[in-house]
């Protein structure tokens, strides 16, 4: 099974400071929630700009702690909503 993340990577990139990564773990539970509301409000007013746009800044995100699958699913509904398919963005959001 793969790892979910890999905080050591996150560390890695943050020079090994552990402090930064606390903050950066911080940010990740304050953004990602936000992003995933966006996501969904997106989804609900059936507006592609907003999901592609929330779904980008999740892949940003998420790509800070290596988090592969996250980041390919988050990707991949930027794309479905870059091409204005909601519907396979939407089948992507559980």
């Amino acid at each position: 099974m793969a790892a979910v993340c890999n905080l050591g990577v996150a560390l890695n990139r943050l020079g090994g400071t552990r402090e930064l990564l606390r903050a950066l773990i911080g940010f990740f539970a304050d953004d990602a929630p936000k992003l995933l509301a966006q996501i969904t409000a997106g989804l609900q007013a059936d507006d592609a700009r907003q999901v592609q746009l929330a779904a980008h800044s999740l892949v940003g995100l998420v790509a800070n702690f290596e988090a592969l699958p996250s980041q390919a699913v988050a990707a991949q509904m930027e794309g479905h909503a870059r091409s204005g398919d909601l519907t396979a963005a939407a089948n992507l959001l559980p």
